[in-house]
């Protein structure tokens, strides 16, 4: 009974769905729309006799100089190379340089701590 009901419901909705298809384009869009063609000619090709004027900016090149009070502590690096090789999976890796840092935070020094030390 399930099945006849869905069958007879799809035979009902189908032919208003497919009446859709047998519309024809002039009657939906109708005639006094311009082509895709017109569209892009009017949107693309469209040469003005004014030339393009650019905005005029005012560059300054001077920057202030950095009188920063805090310093950051040297952190001294350690640099390593790894070796070309093979992943478990047999995959390729290329040779490689990778730093090591030897504290793992980065601090600042407070002013005057770094005296002594070179920059």
């Amino acid at each position: 009974m399930r099945n006849l009901i869905q069958i007879s419901l799809i035979c009902l909705i189908s032919p208003l769905v497919l009446s859709g298809c047998v519309s024809s384009k002039d009657k939906v869009f109708g005639t006094d729309m311009p082509t895709m063609v017109e569209i892009h000619n009017q949107k693309f090709n469209q040469v003005d006799s004014d030339q393009m004027v650019l905005p005029v900016r005012e560059i300054n090149d001077e920057l202030p100089p950095l009188n920063s009070e805090f310093h950051w502590l040297p952190n001294p690096v350690m640099t390593m190379y790894v070796t070309q090789h093979l992943t478990q999976a047999g995959q390729p890796v290329p040779g490689y340089t990778t730093i090591f840092r030897f504290y793992t935070t980065e601090h600042l020094a407070m002013p005057g701590e770094l005296n002594g030390w070179e920059q």
